[in-house]
């Protein structure tokens, strides 16, 4: 049986990596354990050229705006579910957001804020000292016409004589 090609190049990547280690067995165990749970909307899913499949469509859907709110919610946890089954869950790297250092948590460094400061201001707090100007109204004129009344504004800066007013 020929390789089976998917329209996703990231559905072919990880085929080639499921090949290339010899995964296809921790993977179709995975895909068991998965369909042990009898979970209704994945029982289509029975072995791993099923999932390949089901990536490969789920990388080209797009949700709709009207309908059911929870389909994206349910589409992901559907994907991760397979993903967070043994032997499948032992192949990934840990998600490690920080480490202990001498029996303390340390978050990791995070990018320096603009100013240099390596904290967020409090809520409400001003980020700057710069207050803008308050903006100086431009004179106007209003006319009547057949059409209504219109409001006219003198751009700023400009005298009564240089500004041009409009036809009436």
């Amino acid at each position: 049986m020929p390789e089976e090609k998917y329209r996703h190049k990231v559905v072919n990547e990880l085929n080639s990596l499921i090949k290339t280690h010899r995964w296809k067995g921790k993977f179709e165990k995975a895909i068991k354990n998965a369909q042990s749970h009898g979970v209704e909307r994945i029982k289509d899913i029975r072995n791993l050229n099923d999932y390949m499949r089901w990536i490969d469509d789920l990388l080209h859907w797009a949700p709709r705006q009207k309908g059911d709110t929870r389909l994206v919610y349910q589409k992901i946890v559907e994907f991760y579910f397979f993903l967070d089954q043994d032997p499948v869950k032992k192949l990934q790297n840990p998600i490690t957001p920080g480490k202990r250092v001498g029996g303390k948590y340390r978050p990791p460094r995070l990018t320096p804020c603009p100013d240099g400061s390596r904290s967020l201001p409090s809520p409400g707090a001003t980020t700057s000292t710069h207050r803008p100007r308050p903006r100086r109204s431009s004179p106007s004129r209003t006319t009547r016409s057949s059409t209504g009344t219109h409001t006219w504004r003198r751009p700023a800066g400009t005298s009564p004589s240089t500004s041009s007013s409009p036809a009436t």
